[in-house]
């Protein structure tokens, strides 16, 4: 949701699929009365779940992105496509989908998070949740996700400063765990 006194003058789209569209936008803000051109990027809200088994470890997956051509240690991750209240149900298949896993502990709000305020709308809520375990006959790994592999608190610290990990979606999840004494 937008802040008071934004002004749309124009909007072009330039491109529009399922999951992004970019627009070249003309648009007065509250606090500048000459308009701005800028491209902007519409996306869905996300969801971001930092797993945690019994043990304590934290569960990654390994997964190939496409547009910074690498592979990344991240908490799974995945749009919204329905209207749970901040994407808990999404959350939950997700976390399914991505890891093989399910909760038997409960669930925590850690907030949200914009991706990259500066062109896009991209908004992420981001979830904790304790005691996943695998099920016993997980779905089909997605094709882009490499390996799952659980981290103690110290090899995630570690991967952090070692920049092995290295998304946002991620490193907003740990800040906000961090802050709450979670991590």
């Amino acid at each position: 949701m937008s802040e008071p006194g934004w002004q749309v003058l124009s909007r072009e789209p330039l491109c529009e699929t399922p999951h992004l569209a970019v627009y070249r936008e003309r648009v007065v803000t509250p606090h500048q009365s000459v308009p701005v051109e800028w491209l902007t990027a519409d996306r869905k809200t996300g969801v971001v779940i930092a797993p945690r088994r019994a043990d304590g470890c934290w569960l990654l997956i390994h997964e190939d992105r496409i547009s910074p051509r690498r592979s990344f240690w991240s908490f799974p991750a995945g749009q919204m496509d329905d209207e749970s209240p901040r994407g808990l149900a999404t959350a939950r298949q997700e976390l399914f989908e991505e890891t093989g896993h399910i909760a038997r502990g409960e669930w925590g709000y850690l907030g949200q998070m914009f991706t990259s305020p500066g062109f896009t709308n991209e908004q992420l809520h981001l979830w904790w949740v304790d005691q996943v375990e695998p099920v016993a006959n997980p779905p089909g790994q997605e094709a882009a996700i490499r390996e799952i592999r659980a981290f103690s608190s110290a090899e995630l610290a570690a991967a952090v400063r070692e920049g092995i990990i290295c998304d946002a979606n991620t490193l907003s999840a740990l800040t906000q765990l961090a802050v709450r004494g979670l991590f």
